[in-house]
């Protein structure tokens, strides 16, 4: 019995052994093929500058956005550059607020039907339960302030003188005439329509509103 242990032991040892020896590999899970994508593809420098900075508040609007424009163009794989000089590409930014306009949105609602008996009960009158009957459409109209947003995309030093290669434009109907209030809902989609656009080579204009 003694010599049957020690086989025993000696077997789990070496079993032991042969694990530690040829450890398994680990296995990462996820969908890692965007990061791989990313990765793969050469990044590109790109250089922001104002369309216009005859303004002092345009000027000091584009300081402002700045920031959350490069963020969105190196999500796309891009490097703000410090200097157009040193630049791939040259990025052009504007912005502003269009004339006011009215919009009709269609809602909807339930509608309910009430039946015409009523019940007494302790001296209180009512009706019975209300069911269900259907939906009810109606609209209603909004006077909105259109904010948007534009970044074109320029090989460096053709901005002036050829199409760009790719260019998105944001549109925010919103219900205040405020760009400043309206700056971080109309950057959320930003990251997805620069790519969008890169992946086209491409405009592409993006409408949306804050409305409920």
């Amino acid at each position: 019995m003694k010599k049957l242990y020690l086989f025993v032991l000696f077997v789990f040892l070496g079993l032991q052994c042969a694990c530690s020896a040829n450890p398994k590999a680990g296995i990462l899970h996820g969908d890692n093929s965007g990061m791989q994508k990313t990765a793969s593809q050469p990044q590109k420098t790109v250089f922001l500058v104002p369309k216009q900075t005859k303004s002092e508040y345009f000027a000091l609007m584009f300081q402002e956005l700045t920031p959350y424009i490069e963020n969105a163009l190196v999500e796309n794989n891009f490097i703000p550059a410090k200097e157009s000089k040193h630049a791939d590409y040259i990025a052009v930014v504007d912005f502003g607020t269009l004339g006011s306009k009215v919009i009709t949105k269609t809602y909807s609602e339930p509608r309910y039907r009430y039946p015409l008996s009523f019940y007494e009960y302790d001296d209180h009158i009512g009706t019975g339960a209300y069911f269900d009957n259907g939906q009810e459409y109606r609209t209603k109209q909004y006077q909105v302030y259109p904010h948007f947003l534009t970044l074109a995309c320029y090989k460096q030093k053709q901005q002036n003188n050829a199409e760009p290669i790719w260019q998105t434009t944001l549109v925010l109907q919103s219900l205040s005439d405020d760009f400043r209030a309206s700056i971080q809902p109309l950057l959320v989609p930003l990251s997805k329509n620069i790519r969008q656009a890169v992946l086209w080579n491409d405009t592409v204009y993006y409408e949306f509103t804050d409305i409920k």
